[in-house]
């Protein structure tokens, strides 16, 4: 500890050397294009100071498995944590939950494609990937997944120690994706930002909105969803081409897998599939049973058949033809979500599992049919 101490001082002193540089060299560009600096340029600046920051946190990698494990508490968990929220806690709030973590997925790669920035390892060869990594390096998806979910999650709740948990949770997230050496920390920061303005949206937008769509039919409710899916998929594709070829030479082999769009359908798939499933849920008497082990109960058979369908969507042999892969891909998120918001609510209901009527039904004879 002492020595990464004794590191971080090493990197401190540099990193205010570098800082000064910076404020020359950008004060320059400003100069030089009239008083406007991308988001772009200004990023790459800064990714120069925090490069040496990142290395020297990083020190001998001792830590990597502490931090891959910390990191699944903003990928693996969420899932698990959407559907307790949904099938234990609240179906309102699960609901609304599932909704905007399928927007915050759909604008993560938008804006992945929009800023096409780098991630820490592809530049300094002393940083080491100590995970897996896909896509361009800004925003970081696991902090802006784990702020979206979590913080959303505590928000619901109320409690204090919700809240603390929830904090603490986002915080280790973040500090594991920089020690992984897979992102920069003003990815992390902007990834901050997005989740917290996403989190305000959607309270803003959902109290002017939500009484007029409760009260539309259910063919124009599916339009819409329908409608803004091909919104959304035309803003990513849009955005990865313009992308395409403006990656630097230095890393412009990682940038070729970043540009995949696979992650885009998926994610816009899961938005489809959620848009569709609460619309379809709304119709069917559905709610929480007041028994606690009907709720896990119930969250633990809604699991089973989300796995049994991912298993099956990995299974099925790769597709070579990239228009027909991605079609898989937007199915199989589309998928995931309707099984959950949708089609596990009324198997849990066959089963007398929720607080809703059964599927059984009394007959004038008295026969159940």
């Amino acid at each position: 500890m002492q020595c990464l101490a004794c590191s971080l001082k090493a990197a401190f002193r540099t990193a205010l050397l570098q800082r000064f540089a910076c404020r020359v060299t950008l004060r320059s560009c400003v100069d030089g294009a009239g008083g406007c600096t991308s988001i772009v340029s200004i990023m790459h600046l800064l990714h120069k100071i925090e490069l040496t920051w990142i290395a020297a946190f990083q020190g001998d990698c001792s830590w990597s498995r502490l931090m891959v494990w910390f990191s699944y508490l903003g990928a693996q968990a969420l899932p698990f944590l959407l559907a307790f929220v949904y099938f234990v806690v609240s179906k309102k709030q699960g609901q609304r939950l599932y909704f905007l973590f399928t927007v915050s997925a759909v604008f993560l790669h938008i804006l992945k494609f929009a800023f096409h920035l780098p991630r820490p390892f592809w530049v300094e060869p002393r940083i080491k990937a100590l995970t897996s990594s896909g896509g361009y390096g800004l925003p970081s998806g696991h902090v802006l997944g784990a702020t979206v979910a979590w913080l959303f999650f505590a928000k619901s709740v109320g409690k204090k120690w919700i809240w603390a948990c929830c904090l603490i949770f986002v915080a280790v997230v973040s500090i594991s994706r920089v020690y992984l050496g897979v992102h920069f920390i003003s990815d992390v920061v902007a990834a901050w930002a997005i989740g917290l303005g996403l989190i305000w949206a959607f309270d803003v937008v959902e109290r002017k909105t939500a009484p007029r769509l409760t009260q539309l039919n259910l063919l124009v409710q599916l339009g819409l969803a329908a409608g803004s899916t091909a919104v959304l998929l035309a803003l990513g594709c849009g955005a990865r081409w313009l992308a395409e070829g403006s990656d630097s030479s230095a890393w412009q082999t990682f940038g070729i897998g970043a540009r995949d769009l696979s992650g885009l359908f998926h994610a816009t798939g899961e938005f489809f599939g959620a848009g569709i499933g609460i619309s379809l849920i709304a119709r069917v008497p559905f709610g929480l049973s007041g028994s606690w082990w009907k709720r896990v109960a119930g969250f633990a058979c809604a699991l089973a058949g989300a796995w049994l369908i991912r298993e099956a969507a990995r299974s099925l042999p790769h597709v070579k033809w990239e228009p027909v892969h991605l079609i898989l891909q937007f199915v199989s998120g589309g998928a995931m979500t309707f099984w959950m918001l949708f089609v596990a609510p009324l198997i849990l209901r066959a089963l007398d599992l929720t607080s809703g009527p059964t599927m059984t039904h009394s007959c004038s004879d008295g026969t159940a049919r």
